[in-house]
């Protein structure tokens, strides 16, 4: 029978061996943008902590809700924190345009897998 704690530590695991895979959705998504098309995984990891680091949340906003929009939300989750995601969220759901091309399936998805983020403390 399984328990809470073998449950949430098998999602916990599986969290960790996803954030050491390479993230190569970024290129499908932003393909209409060169530098980021061009970029390897690592590099688009680094560039996203960049961002934070130099305050550029307006930046780091525009990607993050794009990948929610055109996104895998397993991939988000080990890119983005918690609170990112649940603001691109909300910013999809006040724009009706966003709404247009954003299925309520994969919100409610990017809403779970922002609980598992925030749940398991990433980052």
């Amino acid at each position: 029978m399984l328990t809470i704690r073998k449950v949430s530590s098998k999602i916990g695991s599986k969290l960790n061996k996803m954030e050491k895979r390479d993230v190569r959705s970024h290129r499908f998504i932003f393909w209409d943008r060169p530098s980021f098309r061009d970029m390897s995984s690592h590099d688009f990891r680094r560039y996203i902590e960049e961002l934070r680091q130099k305050g550029r949340r307006d930046e780091l906003a525009r990607i993050v809700r794009r990948f929610v929009q055109w996104g895998s939300a397993t991939e988000g989750v080990t890119l983005f924190r918690a609170e990112e995601i649940k603001e691109a969220l909300e910013q999809i759901r006040r724009s009706s345009r966003s709404l247009q091309f954003c299925d309520p399936v994969r919100l409610r998805a990017w809403e779970k897998a922002a609980e598992y983020a925030e749940r398991f403390h990433r980052r």
